[in-house]
Parts: C-alpha cells; structure tokens; sequence
C-alpha cells in the first residue's frame, strides 16, 4: 500500500494551494503557477519510482511462544532483516490484543546492512491464551514524500497465567519440601501403609500381631505401619456462575473475581503438595465437570496444570452436584482428599452440594474451602458503624455470614471437613488445613 506522508501534504498545501490562488488571482502568475505545480507533481512522480525501486524486502522474526502472568510485564521482541544492503528507514508496529497494555506503540528505526531488533516491555491484564497474527512495517521514499506499507503475518502465542506472585510470598513457607510450616510437626499415630514384621516387643498393642505369622513361626510377630506416601490430592475449582462475582479490588481499574483466587490458590496448593511428596490433580467444575487432570507430580505435570488454568471462564449456569459427584467417583477408584474452592451462599446451591456431598464423603476425604464474598462476616468484626446504611449492610453480611457458620456445622456432621475464609487468605487457609489433616494422618 502506498501512502503520502506528512511531508507531501504539508508541501501541497504551503506550495500548491498558494500557485494556484495566485493563478487563479493573477493573470501574469498563471503560466509560473502551472510550471510550479507541473515541477512538484514531477518530483512527487519521480519520488515515487525511486521509492518503488529500492523498496526493502523485510524478513520479520518474532518469539513463537511467551509465557507471563496476569499482570506481570514481559518483553517482546521483534527482529528485522532486509536482503538489501541500502540503509532505509523503517516503521514497525503489532497490532496487540485488546486490554494489552505497552510503550510505545510504534518503533521507528534506520535499518542498514545488519539486522535491526525492536524490543518492547508489555502486560497482559487478563488471563488466557492470545495470539498474534498480523504486524505492519513501512518504509519512506528516498525524499521523504511516500510511505510504503505492508503487512506481516504473525504466528505467537501468548500465554498468562493466573498471578502467582503476591499469593507465593504468603506461601513461602509452605513451599519447602518436607516442613509442615515453618518446622516440622510431629505426625499423629502411626500409619496405615504395611511396611514389614518383626519380633514382638514390649509395648506393642495386641491389634497389630500378625496371627498367622505368630502361629507359624511359633512366637510372637508383629506388623510394622509407615506413612502413607505419595498420596492423592485433588483440587476441585467452581467456574460456575457464582465464581464470577468480585473477591477484592487489586486495584481501582482492576477488579479480581473469585474465580481469578481460586485459581491461583489452587496451582499453589498443588505445589505444596508436591512438596509434602503427594500427588495431585485438578477439576474444573461448573454444571458438569469440564475439565479433569489425574493426579500426577514433576515439573512437566505441573506445567500441565498451569496451561489448563489459561482457558478457565466462569460459565452462567448452576453447578449440579449430582452430576459432579457421579463423575468424580467414577474417575477416583483411590481414596483421595478432595479440596473444593466453591460459594455455597447461594442456599439452593448450599442444599444440592448438602445432599450429593455425602456420596463423596463414603469413599475420600473432602476439604471444602468457601470464600466468604466482601461484606460477608460477623457484626462487630469491624469498627463501629457511622451510617445507617452502612448498618443496615453489616446486618445483611452478618446474616449471610450466619447462614454460612450454620451450613459449615451440617457439613462437618457430613463428615467434610469444612473452612470458611477471606479471599486474602484463602492459600494460606489451604495449605494450612492440608497440612493439619495429612499431619493427623486422616486421608
């Protein structure tokens, strides 16, 4: 595509638009006038040739994959080559998703006989998997009076992840292999995982002699437990519509859902319990269970895990725990301990998880982890109340927070273990509450 560039405009108007007034004007300027006029459209015509001559042959060459997250900068980075050895200068711009944020938008640069490289520090403020298809160069005519635009087609994928910074330093100390906190604790009871026999020794309860060995060997013998090891954990996170309401403003232009929490909180949990020496998988839920990863560990695992959190959405339906619950069991043949990150302020919601929840409860061991929506939380746990409004919002909090606190009581006399929490906290609350039931031995 060609185009006239600033300078041809502005040359047209301070040189022509004043000959042909004065052509117009004056009879004795007309034939001037004419020559003037001729002798521009010939230097714009020869400009043009010139520029159509030795107009570049650009090889454009971008990274194919970038990896960042959600509000973390990274750097883009372009590099040109032209199979010319004449200095030219060039313009080169990306044509970035929507919500992108980036300095400057467009780079502009003499290119010689070597390769020119472009960087530029860009954020991605949303979660996902973006794709870049198209940039545009140009080129300037040797006297400056056309550009020479072309377009490039792009293949990079952009990948952003849920934020992991803010919610890692809280975890820190969670993130060492082996420590339950910041020491280690001592574990409850003495394992359910057969480790071998021995002889019978002082001290030893009458339950774990092993009667047919006692029999055969004609003295006593008794049974040595372990620790379970690489046991398996289960992240299970709600995108269903409830999970698209705000958990906390990060900042004023940039809302965060509950969604955006439970994701983070629940990649890190996976971590930690890769630490602790487990396994663990992850489900996405909503009005059926979407998306499933076995329980696995490694880095390659977990990288897995993270490209599924890429293209999660919170959906506008209702999850159904019948459902969800039928293909939970179908797919966990082993005892396992199930982390949900769900709302249940919904009562309708509350009472289909209610009565679905104690199918699950036979076979593996639940955790369910509700985060508490802003405004959600006892009377006075704040300061004292100014206005009447504010008051009258305090008492409905407090009310919803009750019908949570009652609903946790049903659900621990279901047998599920159950934790309502801040949305600031939810990692810690996690990893803590893991911690707590693997050092119990309960799973």
């Amino acid at each position: 595509m060609i185009a006239p560039s600033n300078r041809l405009v502005a040359a047209g108007f301070l040189l022509l638009l004043p000959a042909t007034v004065l052509g117009g004007v004056i009879a004795l300027a007309l034939v001037p006038a004419i020559v003037w006029i001729a002798a521009l459209c010939c230097v714009a015509v020869i400009d043009l040739l010139a520029g159509r001559a030795r107009r570049p042959e650009l090889q454009i060459r971008v990274p194919e994959k970038i990896a960042a997250q959600r509000g973390q900068s990274f750097e883009f980075w372009a590099e040109a080559l032209q199979s010319s050895r004449k200095p030219v200068q060039v313009r080169f711009a990306v044509v970035w998703p929507a919500n992108f944020r980036f300095q400057p938008a467009i780079f502009e640069d003499v290119l010689g006989s070597t390769k020119l490289t472009w960087h530029q520090t860009v954020s991605g403020p949303e979660r996902g998997v973006f794709h870049l298809s198209r940039a545009f160069f140009d080129s300037a005519s040797p006297l400056g009076l056309w550009r020479y635009r072309q377009s490039v087609p792009l293949k990079t994928e952009i990948r952003i992840y849920p934020g992991l910074r803010s919610e890692a330093r809280k975890m820190a100390r969670f993130l060492v292999r082996g420590a339950s906190g910041w020491q280690r604790q001592p574990r409850v009871g003495r394992g359910r995982e057969f480790e071998k026999l021995r002889e019978y020794e002082a001290g030893d309860g009458f339950d774990t002699i092993h009667w047919k060995a006692t029999a055969k060997r004609r003295f006593p013998v008794t049974k040595v437990f372990q620790v379970e090891q690489a046991q398996e954990v289960y992240v299970i996170v709600d995108a269903s519509r409830l999970s698209s309401r705000r958990a906390l403003f990060r900042s004023e232009e940039e809302p965060e859902s509950i969604l955006e929490r439970t994701l983070a909180a629940g990649l890190l949990f996976g971590a930690v319990a890769e630490r602790q020496g487990d396994k663990f998988g992850m489900a996405i839920i909503s009005d059926q269970v979407e998306r499933f990863v076995p329980a696995s560990n490694g880095s390659a695992h977990f990288n897995r895990c993270r490209d599924l959190l890429c293209s999660v959405y919170s959906r506008e339906v209702a999850p159904d725990f019948t459902e969800i619950t039928a293909t939970l069991l179908e797919r966990l043949r082993r005892r396992s301990l199930l982390v949900f990150f769900i709302s249940l302020d919904d009562p309708v919601v509350a009472e289909d998880f209610l009565r679905s929840v104690g199918h699950l409860t036979k076979r593996h061991l639940v955790l369910l982890l509700i985060l508490c929506p802003p405004g959600v939380e006892p009377l006075f746990s704040k300061r004292s109340i100014s206005t009447e409004v504010e008051m009258f919002d305090r008492i409905g909090g407090h009310l919803r927070w009750a019908g949570l606190a009652e609903l946790g009581r049903r659900l621990t006399q279901a047998g599920v273990h159950f934790k309502l929490v801040n949305s600031e906290t939810v990692s810690v609350e996690a990893a803590s509450s893991y911690l707590n039931l693997k050092r119990r031995q309960l799973l």
